[in-house]
């Protein structure tokens, strides 16, 4: 808390409170001063990472407000108690110009996410346009087309079918023959109605797949180890697309054709090299780079288990961790320290 007066570490649009977690590396954490100097202040390593938990959920993130009231409850402390441990609980928190306390190495984290995090929100909130645009559109086309009928029958009201008779004509004749044809019409066999329940098939909306058949498949494929199909997802999108608007395809169910897609990306894409048994890691698969891919796609979400009072230490190596040494609230190295 020694930075009084810098700048804020996040921004007010930063907001990430639908995130239910962050990257906790567990070796940093084990190897910090924070875990070392709490051994017989446990209450102090329980109130630092309730700290962590709410600064995350704030807005701008990895902030708390300068209020020792405030920061006592949220650390779940009695104030006195919290005056007492303030220093460990507080451990790399900063106070800031715009009078609120920062940690430094949440902040970094928060920096380093949000970037795609907002990329994902511009694109669903792209998505909702375009759909709500395509309804609009629907809806009118129907509006005019029920207009249309009205007017037409409005118009059409005082006609009759019958067509001017030419002198010399009989017109009784005419009627029964009209009537014979009719009596003809309605004793051939009709054709038999569509089976009741039966789904009708439609061409490919435009709108998709959507946000929900593109988390599916993001989740179905994460699970597989396919964080590749993962990073490609907008060049499959395209191939699905291409393929079912060429063949000209009708689909009574395209979120269930769009599921067995995802399947069968996985049988035509070969599994990159650097996620097969054997690669650099010395004939071991590359678990670290792999979870960590997993986790920016899905966006950090599951990592911090809400409602339990202290976050999951999930087990995910910062790939660039070891090499800056950095300290963090979070886990720091022994020799930064």
């Amino acid at each position: 808390m020694t930075a009084q007066g810098a700048a804020p570490l996040t921004t007010s649009d930063m907001d990430l409170r639908d995130l239910d977690g962050f990257m906790l590396n567990v070796e940093r954490l084990l190897a910090s001063e924070l875990w070392a100097l709490t051994k017989e202040a446990p209450l102090a390593f329980r109130g630092a990472v309730g700290l962590w938990a709410r600064a995350w959920k704030q807005i701008p993130p990895a902030s708390l407000p300068n209020n020792e009231a405030v920061i006592a409850a949220f650390a779940d402390m009695p104030l006195a108690k919290f005056r007492k441990l303030r220093d460990l609980v507080m451990r790399n928190f900063v106070l800031c110009s715009d009078g609120r306390y920062y940690h430094t190495k949440l902040a970094e984290e928060a920096n380093k996410i949000w970037p795609s995090v907002a990329k994902k929100r511009r694109e669903r909130e792209a998505d909702n346009e375009r759909l709500k645009q395509w309804r609009e559109k629907k809806k009118a086309d129907r509006e005019a087309a029920s207009e249309t009928h009205n007017e037409t029958l409005v118009e059409t009201r005082f006609e009759t079918d019958k067509k001017p008779v030419p002198n010399g004509v009989d017109t009784d004749r005419d009627t029964d023959t009209d009537r014979d044809i009719t009596s003809k019409k309605q004793d051939s066999p009709q054709p038999s109605a569509a089976p009741k329940g039966k789904r009708l098939r439609r061409s490919l909306p435009e709108v998709f797949p959507l946000e929900g058949d593109k988390d599916w498949a993001r989740e179905h494929w994460l699970k597989k180890g396919r964080v590749d199909l993962c990073d490609a997802m907008t060049e499959e999108i395209q191939r699905f697309r291409d393929h079912h608007t060429s063949n000209a395809t009708a689909s009574a169910d395209w979120p269930a054709s769009w599921r067995t897609w995802v399947g069968n990306a996985m049988k035509f894409n070969k599994v990159p090299s650097n996620q097969q048994h054997g690669g650099r890691n010395g004939g071991r698969p590359n678990h670290t780079s792999s979870i960590s891919q997993a986790a920016d796609e899905r966006s950090y979400e599951g990592l911090f288990a809400e409602g339990s009072g202290a976050p999951v230490l999930a087990a995910l190596e910062d790939r660039s961790g070891r090499d800056r040494g950095e300290d963090d609230g979070l886990g720091r190295t022994a020799d930064a320290a």
